[in-house]
């Protein structure tokens, strides 16, 4: 059984904004949230829950996944609304980049803007293949 130490505990109540990702969907970033003393702060916190999906998709864990299904099983191991906002590429990857991905069978995460739509998940988009300085403006942004 994981313990959950105090400090990460009053960090996740005392957060203005809890950022998840970006990294492997069921290896990196849902382990956090199995511990039910996690679980319950995360659900408890005032805190905006913004999620950074990946571009790529993981062979074996998030084989042909788009944007809505990354949150939605965020969401179904801590709260059905636990993602307030999340940051998505817009940009289609050039085939001389998925080329190189398809030795890993590694396709692109599609945004599908109509499902994050009716989650009421706020959608903040760019091209973050190409421009990694749009994800810090953006982020100033927010606050």
């Amino acid at each position: 059984k994981v313990k959950v130490t105090p400090e990460v505990i009053k960090a996740v109540h005392d957060a203005d904004l809890i950022i998840v990702g970006i990294g492997s969907l069921y290896t990196s970033i849902i382990p956090n949230f199995l511990a039910s003393e996690m679980k319950n702060a995360l659900r408890t916190s005032k805190a905006k829950k913004m999620y950074i999906c990946n571009i790529m998709s993981e062979h074996g864990e998030t084989d042909d996944f788009k944007v809505s299904d990354c949150v939605k099983q965020i969401n179904k191991y801590v709260d059905k609304n636990f993602i307030d906002i999340v940051l998505a590429n817009d940009t289609i990857v050039p085939d001389k980049i998925l080329k190189l991905y398809e030795k890993e069978q590694s396709n692109q995460i599609l945004l599908d803007r109509e499902n994050i739509d009716k989650m009421g998940v706020e959608l903040i988009t760019s091209d973050y293949f190409y421009n990694n300085e749009t994800a810090k403006d953006l982020l100033i942004d927010i606050f």
